[in-house]
């Protein structure tokens, strides 16, 4: 099979994931704080419940949606 049919073949499986990752999206109300901070943290424990520290992550989550608050902060 030639590498262009192939390149082709990924580009169009990129457009897909794409434009489905677009279909299934979540937008995040950023002008209610508290429910802002509640949504990512959720995201960050649900990251983190797979990992070793997933007893602890209640604090990493916290410290994870926080340290990324800051940042876009500034």
């Amino acid at each position: 099979m030639h590498s262009q049919i192939i390149i082709k073949g990924y580009r169009a499986a990129v457009e897909l994931c794409v434009n489905h990752t677009r279909e299934i999206s979540y937008k995040i109300d950023a002008s209610d704080k508290e429910e802002h901070y509640q949504t990512l943290l959720r995201c960050a424990q649900t990251s983190l419940n797979s990992k070793i520290i997933a007893r602890y992550r209640e604090f990493f989550g916290k410290m994870v949606v926080d340290a990324v608050l800051h940042l876009d902060e500034n």
